[in-house]
C-alpha cells in the first residue's frame, strides 16, 4: 500500500492528509477494473483490479482510476493487503474519533474483509498461503 510505513506519521502529525488517503483507498476496494495487464515474473494476463481487494497503489498514468501500476505479481492474490487497511482504518478511527470517517469508509472495510474469506480453504478463520510470495 503506498504511504504503509508513513502512515502512523502522517495520522499523528497530518491526520486529515492521512484520513484522504484512506478515504482514497477506500473508494478502490469498491471498485472493479477488468483491462487486462501482463505481469512481469510470469507473463500472465491478468485484471488490473478486482472488487474487494485492495489496490497496491493508486496508480501512476491515471491515479485513483486505473489503480495498481505495480504489474510484477497480482496484487489480488496478496494475503496482507486487505488486513492492513483493515487495521490502519481502525487505527485511524481511534486516534482521530472521526465517526464520520468511520461510516463512509465502512462499507469498503466490509468487503475487503468479506473478499479475504476466499482464502480460508479450511473453513477454519484462518487464511492459506498460495506458496507464491503472496
Amino acid at each position: 500500500m503506498t504511504f504503509i510505513f508513513m502512515s502512523f506519521a502522517l495520522i499523528m502529525l497530518f491526520p486529515k492528509l492521512q484520513l484522504s488517503i484512506q478515504r482514497d483507498f477506500a473508494a478502490a476496494v469498491l471498485m472493479h477494473d477488468s483491462n487486462k495487464m501482463k505481469l512481469l515474473h510470469d507473463g500472465q494476463l491478468v485484471s488490473r483490479k478486482v472488487l474487494g481487494a485492495v489496490p497496491h497503489d493508486t496508480g501512476i498514468d491515471d491515479p485513483w482510476f486505473e489503480v495498481n501500476a505495480y504489474c510484477l505479481y497480482n496484487t489480488d492474490r496478496w494475503k496482507d493487503l486487505n488486513p492492513k487497511f483493515v487495521l490502519q482504518v481502525y487505527r485511524d478511527v481511534v486516534a482521530t474519533g472521526d465517526k464520520k470517517f468511520a461510516q463512509a469508509v465502512w462499507p469498503s472495510v466490509y468487503v475487503a474483509m468479506a473478499y479475504m474469506d476466499q482464502f480460508d480453504k479450511d473453513g477454519d478463520g484462518m487464511i492459506q498461503n498460495e506458496g507464491f510470495p503472496d
